[in-house]
């Protein structure tokens, strides 16, 4: 499994080319905001309700600011998620292209 990760094929190597030329904020925004943090939120968004809920049903519920503040500070506490994934991924990804040329230019150079 790990090895997808470190022995791109061309296709990985261009996909990644595609988005790095993009640039690093682009990418913070659609995988950091779009679909790291927004997925992560609706997961912790349902989760709250749903206990906020049972809570309701067994008349132990507390009152809905304080939901709605669990629900402002999950927001904020993924959307920081978000950004952390993206950069750590954006690292990693870079990291491994830069191996990958760098190996190509040496293979390149001894012919």
């Amino acid at each position: 499994m790990l090895k997808k990760y470190f022995d791109w094929t061309p296709s990985d190597i261009a996909a990644w080319e595609q988005l790095r030329a993009k640039g690093l904020p682009r990418f913070i925004l659609w995988f950091g905001i779009q679909i790291f943090a927004l997925w992560l939120f609706v997961i912790v968004a349902v989760a709250l309700v749903l206990f906020w809920i049972k809570d309701a049903l067994a008349n132990q519920a507390t009152a809905p600011a304080v939901l709605a503040l669990q629900l402002l500070l999950a927001a904020a506490a993924c959307l920081i998620g978000g950004f952390v994934a993206a950069l750590s991924t954006w690292a990693l990804e870079e990291s491994i292209y830069r191996k990958l040329m760098q190996k190509q230019e040496g293979v390149e150079s001894k012919k």
